[in-house]
């Protein structure tokens, strides 16, 4: 279940970060994926903002790791992987424990 988990975000930070090209597309794209979050969960506007930077600094990074490690599927997927825990846990510590609970059950239904 894990590691279905995992292949699915990873898959939609590939996807993710294939689609926002530019500066403004990612930005773009972090805000998007941030107000789905907002609906789903219940944020409060500091909330928002961090769970935001957070998003937008995972979309960044998976962009440079497509770039850099474009003929290196393993090391590829490792990084994103790293990247895509890396902000599973700064949201969690933003949030409080029932929104980290339903974030959390989020994940496992995707």
């Amino acid at each position: 279940m894990k590691k279905l988990l995992t292949s699915a975000f990873l898959l939609f930070v590939l996807v993710s970060a294939q689609a926002a090209d530019t500066p403004e597309q990612i930005r773009a794209k972090a805000t998007e994926t941030t107000r789905q979050l907002a609906q789903k969960i219940g944020f409060n506007e500091q909330e928002y903002i961090r769970v935001k930077a957070y998003t937008l600094e995972k979309l960044i990074a998976a962009k440079e790791v497509n770039e850099m490690y474009a003929n290196d599927s393993a090391m590829r997927a490792k990084k994103l992987k790293d990247i895509e825990e890396a902000y599973q846990k700064n949201v969690v510590a933003v949030l409080s424990p029932k929104q980290s609970e339903n974030f959390v059950a989020m994940l496992q239904t995707n």
